[in-house]
């Protein structure tokens, strides 16, 4: 087979992206293509130089794993006779988002790549706003109302604690002082919001 050194390894051009709660594979392979099960394979956080997924020799070692990765990474060992040496993340989570190495290495030679993983949170919260809206039944003689309320990074932020909302709801008094959680009314104190919504929004 072809010697380690002659190779090189190879990973994505791009930062990959995930969403909060999704499972994310970490792309990587050897090029040329070489069979992989006999050497050492480590996934490591390039910041923190630990290790995310750790396998040598047909085994997957845990010892010096992370304790944040600890049951949410998989190598994919089907595909490491074909040089493959992807790493599965579960459950992805906002601490994943980052720069991880991606090295193989045997007794005569060592290679890496980097892999940029951007974890977005943001999609999951407008995920999680949608539902929301859907299940208070918001109605399209509505919908400029809802628009209002996408745009307003304020409203986003504060939306879990809100019970109930409809248009009765005074949104500007909502971003000027926010809401008591269980309640209809705002709660007193600064502003959880940097700017109050401002003219122009029809509210």
């Amino acid at each position: 087979s072809t010697s380690l050194s002659q190779l090189r390894v190879v990973g994505p051009d791009q930062p990959l992206t995930a969403t909060v709660g999704q499972d994310v594979v970490l792309p990587c392979h050897l090029s040329p293509q070489r069979d992989a099960r006999s050497l050492d394979v480590r996934w490591i956080r390039d910041e923190f130089s630990e290790t995310v997924h750790h396998y040598r020799n047909g085994e997957d070692l845990y010892g010096e794993q992370m304790e944040a990765y600890a049951g949410r990474t998989e190598l994919a060992r089907d595909d490491l006779s074909a040089g493959s040496l992807d790493v599965r993340i579960t459950m992805v989570r906002p601490s994943d988002d980052g720069l991880y190495l991606c090295s193989v290495g045997d007794a005569d030679a060592y290679h890496e790549v980097i892999v940029e993983l951007e974890v977005s949170e943001k999609m999951q919260r407008w995920v999680r706003l949608t539902s929301q809206i859907q299940r208070l039944g918001i109605f399209p003689w509505q919908k400029l109302w809802v628009e209002q309320l996408r745009l307003s990074s304020c409203l986003l932020q504060s939306w879990v604690s809100v019970p109930v909302l409809g248009p009765q709801v005074n949104t500007k008094a909502m971003c000027r002082g926010g809401w008591a959680a269980g309640t209809e009314q705002p709660r007193a104190g600064p502003s959880p919001c940097p700017h109050p919504l401002g003219t122009g929004h029809g509210l």
